[in-house]
């Protein structure tokens, strides 16, 4: 299906999951064809703030109830997830999840893991944006640069994928538990530009429902073509604001094929039958395990 104001859009499970770049900008057209395949959640890997930035219609606000979702880790028990209605709207059967990626523990992590000296400076030049901002009033402008400079680490985007999927954990958990409940289906998991973030989970689920890497690959690929219409943006956004290559915009296939060959190597993946209509599967690492389940 072909939406004027909604790139990148594709299936990944038929009739129950899709994928799509940010739903802020759909138009009163897009609403009604989103409306036929009967999308019930949207799961939206923003965060509140990033979505209180834009200045987009939102027309699906009038119909998708807006849901915050928090997570709290209880390793080695699976995070506690707690749900928060922002703001009501006309349907109290469809819902609008915010699960972001980049929280606290996501920085944390990716703080944690660089060489001392690094996280010094990541760290004073995080305390001189604040002030900075205070001085000039600047709505946390530079405050903002300097946290993404931390999160689009200068080891370039495979980095970035392997510091979501090791530090992103609840998050990921959050969203792949909501997006696996049966009430909650047909789905669409999205981010801002359906690229990375949403690549992610879109990853883990046909991985879990067996389909081959070079499925996972080739679906990943396809947002070279998704998101011709948002280069532009997305290279003033990425590229001139925060400084970061250009080869953050890109969806290689050996990007993907790298970033699945980490997970083999780190994490190690058990299914088991868990009741006869879904699979209990738990990806498990050194120091995190997680439940998933998949309705078949």
């Amino acid at each position: 299906m072909d939406f004027e104001s909604l790139p990148n859009f594709r299936t990944v499970v038929p009739g129950k999951l899709y994928r799509s770049s940010t739903v802020d900008n759909v138009t009163t057209n897009d609403v009604e064809k989103l409306s036929s395949l009967g999308i019930k959640t949207i799961v939206d890997l923003r965060s509140m703030e990033e979505l209180n930035e834009s200045s987009a219609p939102r027309l699906l606000d009038d119909i998708f109830q807006t849901v915050g979702v928090e997570v709290k880790d209880r390793k080695p028990q699976a995070p506690e997830i707690q749900f928060t209605v922002k703001d009501a709207a006309s349907r109290q059967d469809k819902r609008h999840f915010f699960v972001a990626f980049y929280n606290r523990q996501f920085l944390t992590g990716t703080l944690q893991r660089r060489p001392w000296y690094q996280r010094v400076f990541a760290i004073l030049t995080m305390i001189l944006a604040f002030l900075l901002d205070t001085i000039l009033r600047t709505n946390r402008k530079y405050l903002k640069k300097a946290t993404v400079a931390i999160i689009l680490t200068d080891k370039g985007i495979l980095q970035w994928y392997k510091d979501m999927v090791d530090y992103s954990t609840g998050s990921m958990f959050a969203a792949l538990s909501i997006l696996t409940d049966p009430q909650n289906q047909p789905a669409l998991v999205c981010c801002k530009h359906g690229k990375d973030r949403t690549a992610i989970v879109a990853a883990l689920v046909l991985g879990i429902l067996g389909r081959t890497k070079q499925d996972v690959i080739e679906d990943y690929h396809k947002s070279e073509e998704g998101t011709k219409s948002l280069y532009q943006m997305m290279y003033n956004d990425v590229c001139v604001r925060f400084g970061a290559q250009e080869s953050y915009l890109w969806a290689r296939k050996e990007t993907m094929q790298r970033f699945l060959e980490y997970i083999d190597e780190k994490y190690v993946i058990h299914r088991l039958i868990f009741k006869p209509e879904s699979t209990c599967t738990i990806l498990q690492c050194k120091s995190h395990i997680f439940v998933f389940s998949i309705v078949r």
